[in-house]
């Protein structure tokens, strides 16, 4: 049920600054990624397993929080905002979709697989939920036909303030590619 709401608590550290000695060294030889005896972790995921074998990813703090600097001084989410967690929980997406929302005590919204898959139901519960940012690939936005493509994006009433592309080529009606 889409009305249902939880509450997500999740303590982010604040990023540590300045040169410490005394961190270890990854693999790379750059001490702000640090090793997996660093405490200094912002998550772990796992992935998919598109490039090889499924594994699981220790990202530090350095890596996640500097995207997410830069994403909330661009877009400015606050409290009223409805972040819409499309990505699937194995791709980085998902992640930021995730602590965008916390971070800014925004809504996120999440819907069921069979919903994603049927524009007209996706349609309508990122309107009736006044979804205000999505994150998306373009393969699902074409999914849309006008109508709904009209309601969501462009209507006076729509509440999407910002629709951000990835991870795939974004193509047009007549197959040309933008880069």
């Amino acid at each position: 049920d889409c009305d249902q709401r939880k509450l997500f608590i999740l303590k982010l550290s604040p990023l540590k600054q300045g040169n410490d000695s005394s961190s270890t060294k990854s693999s790379t030889g750059d001490p702000k990624y640090g090793t997996e005896k660093d405490s200094n972790w912002a998550y772990a995921i796992r992935t998919s397993g598109t490039t090889g074998s499924r594994k699981i990813v220790l990202v530090p703090h350095a890596c996640i929080c500097p995207n997410l600097n830069s994403l909330q001084t661009e877009f400015k989410l606050s409290s009223s905002d409805v972040v819409f967690g499309c990505a699937p929980a194995t791709f980085d997406p998902s992640i930021v979709d995730l602590f965008l929302a916390l971070r800014n005590s925004a809504t996120i919204l999440y819907v069921s697989t069979s919903i994603k898959l049927n524009p007209a139901k996706l349609a309508d519960v990122l309107y009736s939920n006044q979804v205000s940012f999505i994150q998306i690939t373009p393969s699902i936005y074409y999914r849309f036909n006008l109508e709904e493509k009209a309601k969501l994006f462009c209507a006076a009433e729509s509440h999407v303030k910002h629709i951000i592309f990835g991870g795939e080529k974004i193509v047009d009606e007549i197959g040309r590619a933008h880069v």
